[in-house]
């Protein structure tokens, strides 16, 4: 019976019906590959001689034909379509690469400010797509200043989710779903708090495709976490990476530590500028000879203990600077603990906390010093801010280019981490000085939005991407 429907189609007169047989990926049993079998078809009264070598043989040159069609016609594509110009000469008839960044929220932190100016900025010369996955947020209002008519901006989650975890693997079918309508060339995950989801999302989609760009905005060890930790955060980031095309970090030293840390992935890293300082910070004249009135300190963040801000104001205790004050800007859960602490300290009229600022050009254009005291830190927005605005920054060791970027710039100091004498010291010895520098500007011009753009675009190799790829 297996004989007979095999050789079937080959007894029939209609020469399509042969040609799709023979078309047919038949796997023959190797007991009847050397058979020869006479068999005779009473409906077209015809006997025919099958050799089944020579049937398997016309099949294989079947599909060869088709192979070669096939290829031969994508060839013609290509030259009816001619060699893709680099994005820079890129003509009006070409779609120019769609880019997508993906975003959990748009918080406190400075990875929502980056994410939207590296967006803006690469609108200029890319499709560039927005995915957030919780709508909402302090940070929200942000999103006015995306360029709606160049910028798409997609939700996945309308509600708040219980945690971030939980929103992330909630997020990611709809991410999955999200990455295939869009086909993008090119996903940037803007910050780890994306990262994991944006991965599996993205291997999910397209499989084992290049285009998956992570950006390491925090450090992947943290100062107090134990062995399983520091396990789990390995194997976790190792097969994040792994499926990644590139991992950009924010600074040399922090490449040096990810080469160090995953010595195997060591040719995906690579370093970015980030675009934190926009140009109407440089905008404004910082050019003031010398200071008055009473001195100020300022301190921008989330209040949680991350940004240990008890150790500020337990050093702002000790500074002896007459008139100084303090203001910390920032929202979040700590602020009760940390208004006790103001009290207990008896620093009510020494310490402000005016709350969540949107916008801190203002407080850094007046403030004679910034001071950082957190624990851990990726590369900090607010750093290159206030270097921007001329105004000294007294800073923690807590991120890996600490000392390299501000330990040696003007009327600078870097701190060890939870040294409050020393932190108290360094906040004295800046509001001590009577004029304010005149070169930390030169450091910050490094990290504008048109250099940071510029280095993601190098990263990204969004120039020659468009050269490589065929419009669907």
């Amino acid at each position: 019976m297996f004989l007979a429907n095999a050789v079937q189609p080959f007894l029939s007169r209609k020469r399509e019906d042969r040609r799709a047989a023979l078309a047919t990926n038949v796997r023959w049993p190797s007991s009847i590959h050397r058979t020869s079998l006479i068999l005779y078809n009473r409906r077209c009264n015809a006997t025919a001689n099958i050799t089944f070598p020579s049937v398997l043989s016309a099949a294989r040159r079947v599909r060869a034909r088709q192979r070669r069609s096939l290829r031969g016609h994508m060839a013609s594509a290509r030259a009816r379509l001619g060699s893709f110009p680099s994005l820079k000469y890129m003509r009006q008839d070409q779609r120019p690469p769609r880019v997508v960044l993906t975003q959990f929220s748009f918080g406190h932190g400075g990875t929502g400010r980056v994410a939207l100016h590296l967006a803006n900025g690469l609108s200029q010369q890319a499709d560039v797509h927005l995915i957030v996955t919780m709508r909402g947020g302090v940070g929200q209002q942000a999103l006015e200043s995306v360029d709606v008519h160049k910028v798409n901006v997609h939700y996945l989650l309308q509600r708040k989710p219980v945690s971030r975890v939980l929103g992330q693997i909630i997020a990611v079918p709809a991410l999955t779903r999200k990455l295939r309508a869009l086909h993008p060339d090119v996903v940037v995950a803007a910050g780890l708090n994306s990262a994991l989801a944006t991965a599996f999302a993205f291997h999910w989609a397209f499989g084992r495709r290049k285009g998956l760009y992570i950006k390491v905005t925090n450090p992947l060890i943290r100062p107090h976490d134990g062995g399983l930790a520091i396990a789990i955060r390995k194997f976790a980031y190792s097969r994040v990476f792994s499926l990644a095309s590139g991992v950009l970090a924010l600074s040399d030293a922090e490449c040096r530590v990810l080469r160090t840390l995953f010595p195997t992935l060591a040719d995906r890293f690579s370093t970015v500028a980030n675009p934190y300082v926009t140009p109407k910070m440089f905008a404004v004249n910082t050019a003031h000879p010398a200071r008055a009135g009473p001195p100020l300190a300022i301190a921008i963040g989330r209040l949680q203990h991350q940004k240990r801000f008890d150790l500020l104001l337990r050093a702002w205790k000790l500074v002896s600077c007459p008139g100084a004050r303090l203001c910390i800007i920032g929202e979040g859960p700590d602020r009760a603990a940390l208004q006790a602490l103001v009290a207990e300290l008896g620093l009510g009229n020494r310490v402000q906390m005016p709350g969540y600022s949107p916008n801190v050009s203002s407080w850094l254009a007046r403030a004679d010093a910034f001071v950082l005291s957190s624990d851990f830190e990726g590369l900090p927005a607010v750093v290159l801010e206030a270097m921007a605005f001329n105004c000294p920054v007294v800073s923690t060791d807590c991120f890996p280019a600490a000392r390299e970027l501000v330990g040696n710039a003007e009327q600078c100091h870097v701190v060890p981490r939870g040294d409050i004498g020393m932190l108290a010291a360094r906040i004295d010895d800046v509001l001590g000085e009577r004029f304010r520098p005149t070169r930390l500007r030169q450091i910050a011009e490094g990290y504008s939005v048109a250099a940071g753009v510029k280095s993601h675009c190098m990263a990204l190799d969004l120039a020659t991407c468009v050269s490589d790829r065929l419009p669907y």
